[in-house]
């Protein structure tokens, strides 16, 4: 495959990542796609401080594809809305401001108003979970005022900017935070939700307090001593919703009266209003409900479960329908179809009775791509099918979209695709500086697990890549998409381990849950009955590496896994059941068998009926086989992890377990942070220390500038009480010097 570069294929195009080879049908089944990274001249390698420093459109969080929703259009079509978020380091914050862009190629920008803090995303959850909420602008009709959730003080309200700079001015005072907003289509009224008062929470907070917390349903000593607190006040009981977490109650909807000035209740008539203008995102769709988007003309798009008693479970399939001129269409074609996670963003082109919709494509799914349907007829046009992710993308005319747009190398930027050709132009980018860093070669690999399942990941050579040689492997997880920036969850820095010499596979674990969806599993089924999912995810990340030993390119004794969240799960799972891998890095060690009676009593029985009983009625073996502490005896792999202080309850006991056990294992605690580490000054010193570590044990290398002054002294007392054990079969660890006979 490596002779290909040197047989007149290598390209470097102007700053972009083409796709300059495709093979099919090796002996795993694989396409191949190649992709050359940096210009020619360009000279400097990419750092931590390169990706800590981005300039982020819109938030950050978990969710892909069509989750985006950073970008408003002005209804004359001729503006963009958007927030820009800056890390600023002494701060230890980002600096929020709204920008406002032309909506052609090379537009003026120019800013509007500061964002004011840092709004984190609950995602549905009674907590925060760190990731950095996308704010959205509202527009006035006239495209005159943008409408906006503004943070001063830790105060939450709808703000208002007029976009010649001629005003600038808080729109609410209500007595608790705003948490969702939307302006009426004639622009006279503002449609909102609030919290609780903070008064009355804090008053109730304390009276509470006195009286001693009731330990139930709102506790998860995992996360937090203390209870979370509903986002209305109430408690109710909440069944847990795996198409999101936890659903807080409903806080009442509230008008604002622009005119007037007059804040009040919604009537029934503006309450029905406001949810006709409102559509559930794709990703909290229960099996049961459409997700419907009507035009002016009151025709509608819509995706629905076809049969939701034989697929009830987390993330069904959904079909394209659409109603027109009071007759509904169902698009029979592939293209209609998908999973509820990759098929969404449907709309009406103006003037014509045609949709646009977006759907994640390739095996796993890896691409994007943009379609036009015609209702009446299974005429299914493609738009654009690309290796880039596209999301957010809106509808400007009938024969032009902007999106957001993310390449293997290239941050966010706003683009424009061309709807009739698929042509896309950058309209802004953040990030110009990119242009003077140097990216290494990669290589898009797709297989199967051990149950067909598809997957992807996308090789990055090191940069100083001479062919003939085998390199340390680090794989990253769990998804891989768009700008190959730190992995799910921000934390592994890909392209800076590629510039240190490594290998690094960017990997997204197997669509476990299309298969799950298929078999009619419910989400606690799919993840954890007879190991489904992790058995997946380990045999794929097992066929691979042999893929990649085979072929020469990585040392099978110099093998890293890494992960946050789902990915953490993982890398549980793998230290606890082979030896594949010689160095871990987590983001917890959240630990199945530790956690039971640390959630709430909801939880422990959906898991008692998914795992078959509890701890010490593990009949199936499965608490421990995902227990990391279970396994301490049997993992030999040095492990680093970075906890927030919001989950170190979850992970104190696995730690225990592998310290009790003599295992060399490491963990730090970053104060005021969640599942999502969010804060500048902790995501450098991540990255900093995951290099360092992945360097130390894999290629017994020191930097000048630990991240700890005594690291490297712990570090090597604990790979010399390692390498000091007697082995009885000889083996040693490769981090281990040669004894001296």
């Amino acid at each position: 495959m490596r002779d290909s570069f040197d047989n007149g294929l290598r390209q470097r195009p102007h700053r972009d990542v083409r796709l300059v080879l495709l093979r099919a049908g090796t002996a795993l089944g694989m396409a191949i796609l190649i992709a050359a990274g940096a210009a020619a001249g360009e000279e400097r390698p990419i750092s931590v401080h390169d990706l800590v420093n981005i300039r982020d459109i819109g938030g950050s969080d978990l969710l892909v594809v069509q989750a985006f929703g950073a970008l408003s259009v002005s209804p004359d079509g001729g503006y963009i809305a958007f927030q820009m978020q800056t890390p600023n380091f002494k701060t230890r914050s980002y600096d929020l401001s709204w920008r406002v862009i032309e909506t052609v190629p090379k537009g003026k920008t120019w800013s509007v108003s500061n964002g004011g803090e840092v709004i984190l995303d609950r995602n549905g959850a009674p907590a925060p979970i760190g990731g950095r909420y996308p704010v959205k602008a509202e527009w006035s009709p006239d495209s005159e005022w943008i409408y906006y959730l503004k943070r001063i003080s830790g105060d939450t309200q709808i703000w208002r900017s007029r976009i010649d700079h001629h005003g600038d001015e808080q729109v609410t005072q209500n007595a608790g935070d705003i948490l969702s907003m939307r302006l009426s289509t004639d622009g006279e009224k503002i449609f909102f939700t609030a919290a609780n008062p903070k008064v009355n929470v804090s008053r109730e907070w304390q009276e509470e307090g006195d009286r001693g917390f009731l330990y139930d349903g709102r506790f998860h000593p995992q996360r937090s001593k203390m209870p979370y607190q509903r986002a209305c006040g109430s408690n109710p009981s909440g069944s847990v919703r795996y198409v999101g977490m936890s659903r807080p109650c409903e806080p009442p909807l509230r008008v604002f009266d622009i005119t007037a000035q007059i804040e009040r209740e919604a009537t029934a008539e503006e309450v029905e209003t406001y949810r006709r203008q409102i559509t559930t995102p794709w990703y909290e769709l229960r099996p049961d409900e459409r997700v419907v988007k009507a035009n002016e003309d009151g025709n509608a798009i819509w995706l629905e479960n076809e049969d939701p008693e034989k697929f009830p479970g987390y993330r069904p399939p959904m079909r394209l329908l659409a109603s027109l001129n009071d007759s509904e269409f169902r698009c029979s074609a592939k293209e209609c179809y998908g999973y509820s996670n990759t098929i969404g963003g449907a709309s009406w082109l103006p003037g014509r009775n045609e949709v646009v919709f977006q759907r994640a494509d390739g095996q796993s799914p890896s691409m994007s791509g943009i379609y036009s349907w015609t209702p009446g007829t299974d005429k299914v046009r493609t738009i654009i099918q690309t290796e880039d992710l596209l999301a957010d993308c809106k509808v400007l005319t009938s024969h032009r979209a902007i999106c957001l747009r993310e390449r293997w190398t290239r941050p966010t930027t706003i683009v424009s695709v061309n709807l009739d050709s698929g042509e896309i132009e950058t309209i802004y980018d953040p990030n110009p500086e990119f242009d003077d860093i140097q990216f290494s070669e990669i290589e898009k690999i797709e297989w199967t697990d051990m149950f067909g399942n598809p997957t992807h990941g996308h090789l990055v050579y090191p940069l100083d890549y001479k062919p003939g040689r085998r390199y340390p492997l680090v794989i990253t997880t769990y998804r891989s998409v768009g700008f190959l920036r730190g992995a799910t969850g921000d934390e592994y820095p890909t392209h800076v381990l590629a510039a240190n010499g490594f290998m690094v596979l960017s990997y997204s674990m197997p669509s476990a849950w299309r298969r799950g969806a298929v078999m009619g599993l419910d989400f606690h089924q799919f993840q954890l009955k007879d190991k489904y999912e992790r058995r997946s995810t380990l045999s794929s990340q097992e066929k691979i590496l042999d893929m990649l030993t085979e072929r020469g390119l990585v040392d099978p004794d110099r093998v890293a896994i890494t992960g946050l969240s789902n990915g953490a799960v993982q890398v549980m799972y793998a230290l606890a059941n082979t030896n594949r891998f010689n160095a871990g890095i987590a983001s917890s060690i959240f630990d199945w068998h530790a956690s039971y009676y640390q959630r709430p009593r909801e939880e422990r029985a959906l898991r008692r009926q998914a795992m078959g009983g509890t701890p010490e009625d593990d009949e199936y073996g499965l608490y421990k086989a995902y227990s990391l502490g279970q396994n301490a005896e049997q993992v030999e792999a040095p492990l680093l992890v970075h906890v927030s202080d919001h989950e170190l309850m979850g992970s104190v006991e696995a730690f225990a377990r592998l310290q009790d056990a003599g295992k060399p294992v490491e963990m730090y605690v970053f104060p005021d942070e969640y599942h999502l580490k969010w804060q500048p000054q902790h995501r450098l010193a991540i990255y900093r220390r995951n290099v360092q570590w992945l360097k130390f044990w894999l290629m017994d290398e020191e930097e000048d500038n630990p991240v700890s002054p005594s690291q490297y002294d712990r570090w090597r007392e604990m790979r010399d009480e390692r390498c000091a054990w007697d082995e009885p079969n000889g083996d040693r660890p490769a981090y281990c010097p040669d004894p001296i006979n």
